[in-house]
């Protein structure tokens, strides 16, 4: 999937990544638990082939909730491997709650030498201080085909609620126009730099239920940096998933950075709206 300039879609990279790591051990089911850090380095487009190499950090049976592995993730251009597009770092378990697949002789895997971020899987946080104070709101089903093969929302589904809100926050011109359209003819794009802190706990979450996902934002580096902080709640108050995302705007003609266009500053930063 990529967007209208055929640049991939930031939450493709992360199920690349899961993908690569279920075909490694021939063992489908992973679930993915958080994503401590994502830095986006550079864009595959449209047809570029695409290699990851994952490297396992650590690897834990008697964490709660069951077991827990900490991968290390690089995706690069097959043709260039120097041409990182993506580095990561996820916590994932598969089904039955295992930190790796039956049979998988751990101390045979390459490890990573570099010393990991902590984490906390289960641990969410609630809104920092340094974000609005009244964040935007917006209310989603869950579908089927947003929870995985054990009935967990997948990681992909919580970026693409993420996208969504920020996507509706741009709101709409007098004359109807969808803020990214405004974007689009303006020659100006919005670019996923990183996400930090992603973390999901989807217990007990079924199908049919409604989520309120909420987005604060701040600015920084003379408003050339959007940073919002975005969260995903059960309607009985329990926080089912958070992130820290990145962005940055780019001028299509000359692709280099650019402030924030004002009136997307106006749109982020209004006061607490239901959209």
């Amino acid at each position: 999937m990529t967007d209208m300039y055929r640049i991939v879609y930031h939450a493709n990279y992360v199920t690349y990544a899961q993908r690569a790591i279920e075909h490694a051990f021939g063992a489908p089911g992973v679930r993915v638990h958080s994503l401590p850090i994502v830095k986006y380095r550079a864009a595959a487009t449209l047809g570029e082939e695409i290699t990851v190499q994952g490297t396992l950090v650590s690897c834990d049976d008697s964490s709660s909730g069951g077991g827990r592995s900490r991968w290390r993730f690089e995706l690069a251009a097959a043709s260039d491997p120097s041409r990182v597009f993506v580095t990561a770092e996820a916590t994932v378990s598969w089904l039955g709650g295992a930190a790796m697949p039956p049979g998988v002789a751990v101390s045979k895997l390459p490890r990573s030498a570099e010393p990991t971020m902590t984490d906390d899987t289960e641990l969410l946080q609630p809104l920092p201080e340094a974000f609005t104070d009244s964040p935007k709101t917006l209310k989603v089903v869950v579908w089927s085909d947003d929870l995985d093969g054990g009935g967990n929302l997948s990681i992909r589904a919580v970026l693409n609620y993420f996208e969504r809100i920020r996507t509706l926050s741009l709101g709409r011109g007098q004359d109807g126009e969808l803020g990214l359209m405004r974007l689009h003819r303006e020659g100006v794009s919005v670019v996923v730099t990183s996400i930090s802190d992603l973390r999901v706990n989807s217990d007990g979450l079924v199908a049919g239920e409604t989520l309120d996902v909420r987005l604060g934002a701040k600015l920084s580096r003379g408003n050339r940096v959007m940073t919002m902080y975005e969260s995903l709640w059960r309607e009985n108050g329990t926080l089912v998933a958070h992130a820290e995302i990145a962005l940055f705007c780019m001028d299509n003609e000359t692709r280099k950075f650019r402030p924030v266009p004002e009136w997307v500053q106006e749109a982020i930063m209004l006061p607490s709206a239901v959209l």
